[in-house]
């Protein structure tokens, strides 16, 4: 075993980092934004519009529950009953604002913003890449702090 240690190869000494500037010990980089990677574009605006949906659907359904705990639908649903029943007939309540008609016209909002945002957001990947090939780029001016 000391025999291995003998044989083993000498590593060089790690540089010391650079010093900083005294002063109130910030570092600033001035770096070019150039080109977005359309692909990883698509998958975050992907993942965050379905996040998106799902909180869409959250937020519908508890205010669904809510107004439907309050008697606010019931009161609507008659109301649209009243309104579009024939006046020789007694008016029955509609059943327009059901639970399962408000969520199946949610999930299909939210599958319509799935999509758009998903497609628009890549286009606009696209379009920067395009518009920093033709201008250089966005400059961005990033800071370092020791606090």
């Amino acid at each position: 075993m000391a025999g291995s240690a003998a044989t083993a190869p000498i590593r060089a000494a790690r540089p010391a980092p650079p010093v900083r500037p005294a002063g109130n010990g910030t570092r600033k980089a001035r770096l070019t934004l150039k080109r977005v990677d359309p692909w990883s574009v698509f998958l975050f605006s992907l993942l965050a519009s379905v996040c998106l949906a799902v909180a869409l659907l959250v937020a519908v359904g508890v205010l669904y529950a809510v107004l439907s705990k309050l008697g606010v639908l019931t009161s609507v649903n008659t109301l649209i009953g009243d309104v579009t029943s024939d006046p020789a007939r007694p008016a029955t309540p509609s059943q327009l604002l059901s639970a399962g008609r408000v969520m199946t016209l949610t999930a299909l909002i939210a599958a319509v913003n799935i999509v758009l945002l998903t497609a628009l957001a890549t286009l606009g990947a696209f379009l920067y890449n395009l518009c920093a090939s033709l201008t250089g780029g966005i400059e961005v001016t990033l800071g370092d702090t020791d606090q």
